[in-house]
């Protein structure tokens, strides 16, 4: 059923062969409040087109594969509407989500970046309280300060100082007209991070859904953790702070930054 009123599109982007992404999918048809839908890749897999037949979504398959940040942003150029979330093959968008960014879009007009709460799934458990849970929750709260909505550019640089707490797949992001190249293609990792540095350095404000509306999947073989153990996600998170702090605060930050992954690889 289509919502004149609510210009959405999830980019599901398929990489390789992903034993979760029928569930993606489904969990995104199942929405209480419908958005487009389309399915991007690079690196098609057995059966993915017959799984987009099935469910009737449109497949785009580009011809070449460069990386996960070109994806993104071919993914971005190819969707149509106002507002588009990058959703991520592995995870689980709960049926209020598309209802709750809707609601908010509506309410903050001068929003550019929505995004929500998320729960993990680790070996198939749902956890709701992380370490790593606590820590973004956190650092949300000390610069959102109980709000939904921070709007200065400062306070928006400020909440991304100390690490990214805004979860990559439950963000919604609102396009402007000819511009796709949201997400820098020399990063491998860490492409959400600087990207939402980007935004905060534009007008337009940062919106929080504080309510888990995604759980997140972690698995051995998802590429966060495949980052972490070949060493590119931590090159990458000292460019990023390099950016935001002196020198040596930077390397300090990194170090524990290090320290703390090692909860993160199965």
């Amino acid at each position: 059923m289509k919502n004149k009123n609510f210009s959405h599109t999830f980019v599901l982007t398929a990489f390789k062969k992903s034993k979760y992404f029928e569930k993606c999918l489904k969990s995104l048809i199942n929405q209480k409040t419908k958005s487009k839908i389309i399915i991007t890749t690079s690196k098609p897999f057995d059966g993915l087109k017959k799984i987009s037949k099935k469910y009737g979504v449109k497949l785009i398959i580009f011809k070449s594969h460069k990386n996960i940040a070109n994806d993104w942003n071919r993914g971005l150029k190819k969707a149509k509407t106002k507002w588009v979330t990058i959703a991520h093959q592995d995870d689980i968008y709960l049926p209020e989500y598309t209802e709750n960014i809707k609601e908010y879009i509506t309410k903050y007009k001068r929003s550019n970046l929505i995004f929500t709460d998320y729960a993990q799934i680790i070996k198939n458990k749902v956890k709701k309280n992380t370490l790593l849970l606590t820590i973004k929750r956190i650092i949300l709260n000390i610069f959102f300060l109980g709000r939904n909505e921070i709007q200065s550019k400062t306070n928006k640089i400020n909440s991304l100082r100390f690490g990214c707490p805004i979860p990559c797949p439950t963000v919604t992001i609102k396009k402007k007209p000819g511009k796709y190249e949201i997400f820098d293609e020399d990063y491998k990792i860490n492409i959400d991070w600087l990207a939402w540095l980007n935004f905060a350095k534009k007008n337009g404000s940062f919106v929080r859904i504080n309510k888990i509306l995604l759980y997140h999947r972690i698995h051995k073989t998802s590429e966060t953790s495949k980052a972490i153990k070949f060493g590119y996600r931590q090159i990458e998170d000292k460019k990023i702070l390099g950016l935001l702090w002196p020198d040596f605060i930077a390397k300090t930050l990194a170090f524990f930054y290090q320290i703390s992954y090692k909860k993160n690889i199965l």
